[in-house]
């Protein structure tokens, strides 16, 4: 199991506590995620209960009193909590270290990343488009009304910059 994995399986079952970035009045800084909050496997990490706890140090005064999730409830459970959070844009952006992205975390920076992005099927000038290597057809086709000049400029340049092409 990777490090992330161990990580966000240990969180979402209540062995390892999470910091509140902006804790509300009454909240601590420090929670853990009530592992029997969980209504069934498909609960999202946002609709589980929480426990505060005065430090990172503290421990789960629940723990033990529920089954861990499997594998694929933690994988469900965090592809949904990123889906509520990030949406699921359909242009491009930089991601936090500056890759080009798409979607919930679609790395794109390159060709063949960027040809297994599932476009939305309302699209089949873009499909065309990808499908030919046709990076002005791809340029055109997310190009978008309701965003300004400034924003389509960078990602037609995005698009220019992608590795391989």
């Amino acid at each position: 199991m990777s490090e992330t994995t161990d990580l966000l399986s240990r969180m979402l079952n209540g062995q390892t506590p999470v910091r509140r970035q902006n804790p509300q009045p009454g909240q601590s800084e420090w929670y853990y995620i009530d592992p029997r909050g969980r209504r069934n496997d498909f609960t999202l990490l946002t609709e589980m209960n929480t426990i505060d706890v005065d430090s990172p140090d503290a421990p789960n005064p629940v723990l033990g009193t529920a089954a861990p999730a499997t594998d694929q409830q933690l994988l469900q459970r965090t592809a949904d909590h990123l889906y509520g959070e990030e949406g699921h844009p359909n242009y491009i952006y930089l991601d936090t270290k500056g890759y080009k992205t798409t979607g919930m975390g679609a790395n794109i920076d390159n060709w063949d990343d960027f040809r297994q992005v599932k476009w939305q099927e309302n699209w089949p000038q873009l499909h065309d488009a990808i499908r030919r290597k046709d990076l002005n057809g791809i340029k055109s086709n997310v190009h978008r009304r309701d965003v300004g000049a400034q924003r389509n400029a960078w990602a037609a340049e995005q698009i220019d910059k992608i590795n391989g092409w």
